[in-house]
């Protein structure tokens, strides 16, 4: 059944679940034993089903055995969890620059900070003058800005950093597992000159501060 049926990402767990003693043991003190799996039927494509052990003969040891499709249900269940991780990440996403805001900036900091004993540094950005910007040039000016720094800080950091958008004009670059203070020192200059040669591109003066901390000291 597993070999013939049963999709390959399910087949490892089906053939333990289905053995005679996994069953033996999950009946030993219930009325039935249940579990799922993925299956691909010739007809119908995938569907998925709830395999559910229960004694006909408890002191004959007889099993029945049914099955059950619950695929409408399982579709639903797995679009209402799409649903509510994308709510999620948009809540925690900002939406000009598409970086985390500051809640998802703050929580996945501090998961790093909890979960891992390695080097860290933590980059504070903050745009010079921003309000000037806004002011004189209009919002659609500050918002552009602000995109084409987000582009510069995600181009410039490793995949596994994170970057975030903080404030108004306030960004944060969480760097993982640095192997020094210098290292983070000419990324740090790197961003910083790259930010101010946005000044060329748009045509209006751009600059940053950036202050460092590091972790654990």
């Amino acid at each position: 059944y597993v070999k013939n049926f049963v999709v390959s990402a399910d087949q490892e767990r089906m053939l333990s679940e289905m053995s005679i003693a996994r069953v033996l043991e999950g009946l030993e003190n219930k009325t039935s034993y249940t579990f799922t799996c993925g299956v691909l039927e010739p007809d119908l494509g995938y569907r998925r089903k709830q395999l559910t052990y229960q004694y006909y003969d408890r002191s004959a040891q007889m099993i029945l055995l049914s099955q059950t499709d619950i695929t409408d249900a399982y579709l639903e269940m797995a679009r209402y969890q799409e649903e509510i991780r994308a709510a999620r990440q948009e809540a925690r996403t900002d939406a000009l620059t598409g970086l985390c805001n500051l809640q998802g900036t703050v929580e996945s900091a501090t998961a790093y900070l909890q979960e891992e004993d390695e080097q860290a540094a933590l980059l504070f950005i903050d745009l010079d003058n921003f309000k000037s910007i806004n002011d004189t040039l209009g919002h659609s000016a500050g918002d552009k800005l602000l995109q084409e720094v987000a582009k510069i800080l995600l181009k410039h950091v490793r995949q596994s950093d994170l970057v975030g958008r903080i404030g108004g004009d306030e960004f944060l670059v969480y760097l993982r597992h640095v192997c020094s203070v210098d290292i983070v020192k000419q990324r740090a200059t790197q961003l910083h000159e790259t930010i101010n040669d946005l000044s060329k591109i748009m045509g209006i003066t751009v600059s940053c501060s950036i202050g460092i901390a590091f972790a654990p000291a």
